[in-house]
Order: C-alpha cells, then structure tokens, then sequence
C-alpha cells in the first residue's frame, strides 16, 4: 500500500473549507520570516520523503 484516501461527504467538505479558511485569516498575519521558516521546514520534510514521493507521482502518472 502507498496511500490511503479517504471521502467526504457535503458536510466533511464544508467542515474542511471552513478550517482552511481560519488557518489562512491567521497565516497571513504572521510576518513573512515566520511564514518562510514554516515553508522551510515543509521543504525539508518533503526531501526526506522524496524518494517515495516520486514514485507515488510516477504511479498516479501512469509510469512504471
């Protein structure tokens, strides 16, 4: 198994939107070397898993 992906219903949509929304009216106050330290380490996290990371983009590309 590489993944599992879960559905959501009009209500789990609406949940999450609404979520995003609040994350964002907060995001956007934080000065911007706040905002680029969180993106860092999101980068970061994501070369630790690049490997698996490309093969699931290959898969969901159609490539083997």
């Amino acid at each position: 198994m590489i993944a599992n992906v879960y559905t959501a219903d009009e209500n789990g949509y609406e949940t999450v939107v609404r979520k995003a929304m609040e994350a964002f009216a907060v995001w956007k106050n934080w000065p911007a070397p706040r905002r680029g330290e969180i993106i860092r380490q999101i980068g970061e996290k994501i070369r630790q898993i690049k490997a698996p990371l490309g093969m699931l983009v290959s898969y969901e590309m159609g490539k083997s």
